[in-house]
Order: structure tokens, then sequence, then C-alpha cells
């Protein structure tokens, strides 16, 4: 309908409503009408829309079914979409306002969604539309007899009137004829032309149809793409987190292998220190043995020696310093071999050290290499979003070109039609010329906030790339930190395995210390008693000097020079009688060469060891005299002779 809205379509209702148009066209502002409230209101007259525009509203409205919903078209009326629907139930589910074109004119389109089946009432007054649902009825046919005066020629069968009574009743039955006749043309016209809006109205509807069908299945698939999009995304998610599972599980086996590499570099380095442990042991028995033997054989040789003569002492005393330089010589060979095996400890460490730091660098490549591929995976995830863009954007530059094709076409037949209509030609120009200028203008508009919300998109895509890259690096630094603290965690664990098995190796070597001083206890108390020495007598002679030790049985002892100034007489097997025999002996006074004895006892060896100083070298001969021993010291060759003591 167009203009005022009923249920029924009056007589010459299109002849008046296009007088009108005619009649208005003129006086018409060339910018399009607003669109600029709707509200809902249940009043008397029933329940309804309260549309209000800033100027008288030119509309047509139809009925669709299946759903039922009512359809109100404002021509050349621009609107900013929107929906809604009331507060409470009723006849109506919901409204929305679509902006929509016609060639280069604008539409707003107010879709009414029944809940039910109603008949609607459209009222205008003025800049407000009412729209009113009542109760649905049967539709009463068109009265074409009922013929009102056309709009625009008020008083016309009035003067017909006055003409039939001022000429004769032939005239006026031919006149009445032609009046007649003329009001069937003009209600063939009418219903021609009824016909011709009610075939528009239908091929209106069908389009608003088409129009409501084709953008359900947009909406379905800008669903069904925002669903792929989804899943795609949840995909990339997924994998990326798998990927990020499966390095967390190649760090924890590389710190697993690293942890076991250095378990058994520790279990070799302890089974090598054991076998040196028992291979010291080994020698410290042979060496322990071999002291023993040796000692045996010394016995045995003391006491062949008690039957040979002074020479034989002498000689036994070289032969016990040749001893003592030959258990030096060994001693420092030992010492040798004890520095050779540390230095071999040492490139062992060396080696492991330059063994730990390799395996350190091909960590390091290793992740540097998983931080490449990495990269490139993002790169390729990168390049196929930007080849996804670029293909959304040419579906959406080969969709605007197949609209702007049909807004070619549309308005292509719409130029035709106004070719038809030459009183409107050069204002409809004009008008249409502004509103192609504006339409441009929106566009143009409508394609730099296109342009703006693809940037925004870009920015946020980059946004939520960088989110997610950080989040990757903090999820990399993480798993490294979590590494570095399992790498600390097994190095303490190391350590103090280490230390528990350093502290078994101190307890067994303690155990063995126990073990053996308790065998030398054991030998010691099978052995005798210690003879007891005592009673240290110096005397000078006329050749030099007498030290005499008493004994209370013989005892086995040696002589040995410590420096030219220096001679220490062991007494194996003894212990001093008294303290009083502890005190040192000052000889100088009597004018040799020995200047002091100090006397000493080593408890634990069994030993008593007497120290002699002397100004000067001397000779020194030992013999014993009965179970005491008797040192003899001569006079140095630069001695003066001296008289009796």
């Amino acid at each position: 309908m167009r203009g005022r809205a009923t249920t029924a379509i009056p007589a010459g209702f299109w002849l008046r409503a296009a007088a009108l148009v005619l009649a208005a066209a003129p006086a018409r502002a060339l910018a399009p009408e607003r669109l600029e409230a709707v509200e809902w209101r249940d009043g008397e007259g029933g329940p309804g829309l309260d549309i209000r525009t800033d100027r008288p509203a030119n509309f047509t409205s139809f009925k669709l079914e299946h759903p039922p919903r009512v359809v109100v078209d404002f021509h050349e009326t621009q609107c900013e979409p929107f929906s809604g629907q009331p507060a409470s139930g009723g006849p109506v589910a919901r409204w929305s306002i679509e902006a929509l074109r016609t060639g280069t004119a604008p539409v707003a389109r107010l879709v009414v969604e029944l809940a039910g089946e109603a008949d609607y009432r459209l009222q205008s007054s003025g800049n407000r539309v009412e729209l009113r649902l009542v109760r649905a009825t049967a539709r009463p046919l068109v009265a074409l007899e009922r013929q009102e005066p056309l709009v625009g020629h008020p008083g016309r069968d009035e003067g017909d009137r006055r003409a039939a009574d001022a000429v004769p009743a032939r005239e006026t039955e031919r006149r009445e004829a032609e009046r007649v006749e003329k009001a069937q043309e003009e209600r063939r016209v009418a219903e021609a032309k009824a016909q011709e809006a009610e075939r528009q109205r239908r091929a209106e509807a069908e389009r608003v149809e088409k129009e409501l069908a084709e953008r359900r299945v947009a909406e379905a698939k800008a669903a069904q793409e925002a669903e792929r999009q989804r899943r795609v995304e949840a995909e990339r998610i997924e994998k990326e987190q798998a990927e990020r599972r499966v390095a967390e599980a190649r760090a924890a086996q590389e710190a697993e292998r690293q942890r076991r590499v250095e378990a058994e570099r520790i279990e070799k380095e302890q089974a090598e220190r054991r076998v040196a442990e028992a291979r010291a042991a080994q020698e410290a028995e042979r060496q322990r043995r071999a002291e023993a033997d040796r000692l045996e054989k010394e016995q045995a040789e003391r006491r062949v020696a008690e039957a040979r003569a002074a020479q034989e002492a002498e000689r036994q005393r070289r032969a016990e310093a040749e001893k003592a330089r030959k258990e030096e010589a060994v001693r420092k060979l030992a010492e040798a071999k004890a520095a050779q095996e540390a230095e071999r400890q040492r490139r062992a460490e060396a080696e492991r050290a330059k063994k730990e730091e390799a395996a350190r660098k091909l960590a390091e490549a290793k992740a540097a290499q998983e931080a490449e591929r990495q990269r490139r995976a993002d790169a390729e995830k990168a390049k196929k979003e930007e080849a996804a863009r670029r293909l959304a954007e040419a579906k959406a530059s080969q969709e605007a070109e197949r609209r702007r094709r049909l807004e070619a076409e549309m308005a292509k037949k719409e130029e035709a039609a106004r070719k038809l209509a030459e009183a409107k030609v050069a204002q409809e120009a004009e008008r249409r010329r502004r509103l192609e200028a504006e339409r441009a203008k929106k566009e143009e508009a409508a394609r730099k906030l296109a342009e703006a919300k693809a940037a925004q998109e870009a920015e946020r895509q980059r946004r939520v790339e960088a989110e997610r890259a950080k989040k990757e690096q903090a999820a990399r630094k993480q798993a490294e930190a979590k590494a570095a603290r399992e790498a600390e965690r097994q190095r303490r664990v190391d350590l103090e395995v280490a230390r528990r098995e350093d502290a078994a190796r101190r307890a067994a070597e303690a155990k063995t210390t126990r073990e053996a001083e308790a065998r030398r206890r054991a030998e010691a108390a099978r052995r005798p008693a210690p003879a007891t020495v005592g009673r240290l007598g110096f005397r000078r002679t006329a050749g030099g000097a007498h030290l005499v030790l008493h004994a209370s049985r013989s005892v086995d002892y040696s002589l040995q020079e410590v420096s030219p100034e220096r001679m220490l007489l062991e007494l194996r097997d003894a212990r001093l009688a008294s303290a009083n025999d502890r005190r040192a002996l000052d000889t100088s006074y009597f004018g040799t060469a020995v200047t002091r004895i100090v006397p000493s006892e080593d408890a634990a060896a069994r030993t008593v060891r007497v120290a002699i100083d002397l100004s000067r070298p001397a000779p020194c001969t030992t013999r014993r005299d009965g179970t005491g021993l008797v040192l003899e010291f001569g006079a140095p060759a630069d001695a003066e002779p001296s008289g009796p003591p």
C-alpha cells in the first residue's frame, strides 16, 4: 500500500494515489527521509508499533505466511538496523529494522514476526505511522461500484448536475452515459493497476522472501565458517599443545639420559676408587707382610749376629743404613706412584668435564634446532593464514562484483522505468545523482570501515600470534627452568650419593684401621712384654765417651746418622723404666763430642728412641754388655788431648 493503508482497497484508490504522488513530487525534498524511532504500544486500539520519521512517510506494506509476518517498506528512508521484542507475550514475537536499497534509493524495512494469525491496520498521522494488530477476520470483497471523488478533481459531480439541469433531458442522458462509460473505463484502468500492484506486491513479497532466505543461507554459511575457523583454531592449539608435550617429553628424556650418564660416570668413578682403594689395601697388606717378613729375617740375622764380632756389628750397621736407603727409595717410589695416580685422576676429571661440556653444547644445539623448527612452523602457519585471508578477500571482491552487477542491472531497469515518467525526469535525475553521490560516499565510508575492521582483525591476529609466541616462550623457559631444576636436583642427589659413599668409604677405612689396630694389639698381646730400659749412664773416657743403657733383657736396636751433628738410636720392643729416664741429659760440660742425650718412648710402637746431639762429627761403635748396650764415641780428628776426668 502507499500512503494510508487499510485492510480493503477502495475504488479509484490507485488513481488518487498517482495524483497525490504527482502533486507531491515537486514539493518533496531531495534529501531522503530518516526513520527515527520504533516503539511498542499496547493501547486501547490494540497492541502494535508506533513508527516515527522526520517527515511524512512514503510506505508500502504486505503480509507473508510461513511463518506469518508483516513487512512495511519506508521508501527513500534511511535507518540504523536494530531489533526488539515486547516485554510480555502477545501477537508479536519480535520485530527488526533493516536498511535496504532499491536502485539508488534507500529503503527502511520493518519486519514484524507474528506469534500467530492476526490482521494488521496501518494509519499515518504527520510524521507518525501506527501499526495495530487485530484478530484475524474474513476480508470483505472490494466494492468497485462505490466510487469516491478523485483526488485533485473536487466538485466534478456537482458541475455535472448543474449542466444537467441546464440542458434537456436527452443531453443529460448522453452525458450520463458518457460519464458511466468513462467511469467504467476508469474502473477497468483501476482494476488493471490494482492487478499490476498485486503482481508487484507478490513479486516484492517473493523478493523479500528470497532475500530473507539468502540472508539465512549467508548467516548459516557465516556460522559454518566461524565453526570451521573455531575447529581449525582448536586443531592448531591442540597440535601446538601436542608439539609442546613432545618437546617436554624429549627434554625429560634428555634430562633422564644425562642423569643416567652422570650416574654411570659416578658409579664408574666409585668403582675405580674402590679398585684403587682395594689395590692400596693390598699394597699395604703386602708391605705389612714384607715388613713382618723383614722383621722376622732381621730377628734371625740379629740372633746370628750376636755370635759375631764387633766387625760384624759394623757390617750390620752399614747393612741397616743400606736398608734405610732402600726403604727411602721405596718410599719415594710409592710417592711417585701416588703422584702419577693423582695426575691420572686429574686427567680423567678433565676428560669427564670435556665430555660434559660437549654434551651441554649438543643439548644447546638441539634446543636451537627445535627453536628453528618452531619458527619455520610459525612462518608456515602465517603463510597459510595469509593465503586464507587473500582467498577470503578474493571471494569478498567477487561477491561485491556480483552485487555491483546486480545493482547495475536493477539500475538499468529502473532507468527504463524512469524514462516512462517524463514529468519527473529532471528532478529524478538530480535526486538520483545526489543519492548516488550519497551512496558512493556511504560505500566509501563502508569500504573504509571494512578496511579498518580488516586492519583491526589483522592487528588482533597479530596480537593473538604475539600472545601465543609469548606463551610458547614462557612455556619454553618454564621447561628449561624445570630441566635446570631437575638437573640441579639430580646434581644434589649425586652429591648426596657421593657424600654417603665417601662416608661409607671413610667408615670402611676407619673400620679397616680399627681392625688393623686390633690385630696389632692382638699381636702385641701375643708378644712378650717389652723390655724395660733405664739407668742411662754417660762417662768420659781417654779416647772419647761411653753411653751405657741398661735393659731387662736383650733387645733389637738400630743406630742411624740423621745428620753430621745428630744420631738416633732405636730400641724395638722396649719401654722406659720410669719417668725419670725420660729426662734429657746435658753432657756438654764433659768436653766430649756428645753435648745432649734425649730419650723418648713410642708406646704404640713399643719403641724407645734416644737422640744424641753432637758438637762435631765423631766415630761411634756399639756393643752389647750382657743385656745392656754400650755406645762408644771416639775423639774427633781435630780434638786436643785432655787430662783424666
